[in-house]
């Protein structure tokens, strides 16, 4: 039988448990959208394989993401959000999101 190595690179920046998506398919209960947006950033390069949520953006405006990373989403949170105001994956707003993701990048982009 071979032996097979599986590299990764950590960064002491890096928190490999989050890097890898450890710990996000488990319920999560949010109060309003803006708490579930702020999570959804966190996990996205986990959830949707992308270095950073800005890599997920379209270049094309209608579109907002790129591939299926809008599908992606809406069926994490049907399958793990639950709003305690009663509301769920069908009241995620793509365009609010898009927005939330370019503005919180643009401030992180500037941070450093």
């Amino acid at each position: 039988m071979k032996a097979r190595f599986v590299n990764e690179k950590f960064t002491d920046e890096s928190d490999p448990i989050h890097d890898l998506g450890i710990g996000i398919y488990t319920p999560r209960s949010f109060s309003s959208n803006q708490e579930l947006y702020e999570f959804l950033y966190d996990i996205m390069p986990a959830l949707c394989h992308v270095n950073k949520p800005i890599d997920g953006i379209s270049k094309y405006p209608t579109l907002y993401f790129k591939g299926n990373i809008v599908k992606d989403l809406k069926n994490y949170i049907r399958e793990y959000v639950k709003m305690t105001n009663d509301k769920g994956w069908w009241s995620f707003d793509v365009p609010t999101f898009n927005s939330y993701v370019r503005s919180r990048s643009y401030k992180e982009s500037k941070k450093k």
